[in-house]
């Protein structure tokens, strides 16, 4: 599960960009903008996220979730393509739900 949530968090961070230039959504500008929101936002809420960590009884059903969520805005992004607010939006809450897994799997006892 470990290695699904690197290669989403790193795959996401890193295609965001690439997907609005082409899309035609934003310029290159405008795209490293979108893939900052999505690095802020994660960076933001995981400091958040472990400190609430320790204090939440079924970690293993929000690391579900979280990858669960942040998997349908990925392609809540995708499918509405060629809008901007779907670029920025989907950025902003993959980075908030994604951000809680490290947290979540790392207080798993081993």
């Amino acid at each position: 599960m470990f290695t699904v949530y690197i290669g989403q968090e790193v795959g996401y961070g890193s295609w965001v960009s690439s997907f609005a230039v082409m899309e035609h959504v934003a310029t290159p500008l405008q795209a490293a903008f979108v893939s900052e929101i999505f690095w802020v936002t994660n960076t933001v809420s995981r400091l958040v996220l472990m400190y609430l960590s320790a204090k939440v009884s079924s970690r293993l059903k929000f690391l579900s979730v979280g990858m669960l969520v942040s998997s349908a805005f990925n392609l809540i992004a995708v499918s509405m393509g060629h809008h901007w607010f779907a670029a920025y939006a989907g950025s902003f809450f993959n980075g908030l739900f994604l951000a809680g897994i490290l947290a979540l799997y790392l207080a798993l006892p081993l």
